[in-house]
């Protein structure tokens, strides 16, 4: 399957996709955080460069990268519109005035698609599980049991990417029986398509969890492996960078 499908990890023997993953996470939260709060368009557009920088370095393909910015076209250019013919106090005014700010607003949200989408084609999807149960520790005051969570976490992180699979898979088949339907058509077929799908999901749902039942001592298992030095050295000179940043945001 070549197709590129939202939370789908895509292997490669890079420093970003060996690195440490609770440093690489917190390095990635806290830049989103600093683009978030950047007033500045010179300065988004830095971060721009950087983002595709680090997609070079991770031997990511920009055009995978910039793939999933598509399902979020139509956001992009809606927030560019609304800044543009609303003030900053919420009135009716489209004028030219507002043209910095719309782009601002809209390179904001952009960048922060482009990381999130970095970090998840960089990280396997059993180490986002490792951040998700990480996170969820503290509940556990709550009385909420965390590892359930994390399990919880690998089904459905898995399942993202394999409900788009499978359904392709089927499109696949109908194409070679000469009974190729449009997207829509199929989401109504439910002999031919829905049935056969909800079928597979299950299937590997089915599989999925006798393994996972199987598992024992989760606490170890979701355990972060030791930061390297080399790795230690790039959070710290990153994250003073970042701080740094903040200051002329």
């Amino acid at each position: 399957m070549n197709r590129i499908y939202f939370g789908r990890y895509f292997h490669a023997d890079s420093f970003l996709h060996n690195m440490n993953t609770l440093l690489k996470f917190l390095i990635f939260i806290s830049t989103i955080a600093l683009v978030s709060s950047a007033n500045s368009l010179a300065l988004l557009l830095l971060f721009t460069i950087i983002v595709f920088i680090l997609s070079k370095f991770s031997k990511i393909n920009i055009k995978i990268l910039l793939y999933y910015v598509k399902p979020f076209l139509f956001l992009l250019i809606f927030t560019f519109i609304i800044q543009l013919i609303f003030s900053q106090n919420g009135s009716f005014n489209p004028n030219f005035s507002n043209l910095g700010l719309s782009l601002i607003y809209t390179l904001r949200f952009f960048l922060i698609i482009l990381l999130s989408a970095l970090l998840t084609i960089t990280t396997s999807p059993f180490d986002l599980v490792k951040i998700i149960y990480h996170l969820m520790i503290p509940l556990k005051v709550f009385k909420i049991n965390s590892e359930e969570i994390a399990i919880t976490s690998i089904l459905a992180i898995r399942f993202i990417p394999l409900v788009f699979e499978e359904a392709e898979k089927i499109r696949i088949a109908q194409k070679i029986r000469g009974e190729e339907r449009s997207f829509f058509k199929n989401l109504f077929s439910i002999d031919e398509f829905i049935i056969p799908l909800i079928n597979r999901i299950f299937y590997f749902a089915d599989q999925m969890s006798i393994t996972l039942m199987y598992k024992r001592d989760w606490s170890k298992i979701l355990k972060f492996s030791r930061p390297k030095n080399k790795e230690f050295l790039v959070f710290i000179t990153v994250e003073l960078l970042i701080l740094l940043g903040f200051r002329y945001v």
